[in-house]
């Protein structure tokens, strides 16, 4: 397990995860394998973060392919009960060849970890029904709360595309009433 904060990241390696994700989703082709790895560059901004709360991938290499992957990131929601700021986990992913080691459980629980270790108070990300067990067994829990996006052209359509919303650990009561986004899904 290897964890890169974004700030550090390569482009080889933004490369190397571009690759793994479209293995794991080969119907996603909205983007080149290269268009991919420079989008997700760290911007000027990101490079200034202090280490603590920086964007991070977690990353599981197979020689020099990258094989695992997740990324995890800050992110200010709006709640009911005011500003919150969340750990956004995304690109959850693992090489279908390398499926069945236990690789997706490892990269998503080194993101949990950011929360275990008191940086953030909660993980919130969108997943299916299909893996909803998956994270089940690792803590954490759906959520009711209606997803909006308050800076969005339609601000009440949920920002997310996938079927349902879970957060992380599931010992954290999210305040009840809409969770803004303040912007795109992730």
């Amino acid at each position: 397990m290897e964890c890169i904060l974004k700030k550090h990241l390569t482009y080889e390696d933004a490369y190397r995860i571009a690759v793994v994700r479209r293995r794991t989703w080969p119907e996603k082709k909205e983007l080149s394998l290269e268009e991919f790895a420079r989008h997700i560059m760290p911007t000027d901004e990101e490079k200034a973060e202090p280490d603590s709360h920086a964007a991070r991938h977690f990353v599981i290499r197979d020689g020099d392919a990258i094989v695992a992957h997740s990324h995890v990131f800050g992110r200010e929601i709006g709640t009911s009960a005011g500003p919150m700021t969340i750990l956004a986990l995304a690109r959850v992913c693992a090489d279908p060849d390398h499926r069945g080691k236990g690789y997706g459980r490892d990269v998503v629980e080194a993101a949990f970890s950011v929360v275990d270790c008191e940086l953030f108070p909660v993980c919130i990300y969108q997943t299916s029904y299909a893996v909803k067990p998956f994270y089940e067994k690792l803590g954490a829990h759906q959520i009711q709360n209606r997803i909006v996006n308050s800076l969005s052209d339609d601000p009440g359509k949920n920002p997310f595309w996938n079927e349902l919303v879970m957060a992380y650990p599931k010992t954290v009561a999210l305040p009840d009433g809409d969770i803004d986004l303040r912007g795109e899904g992730y």
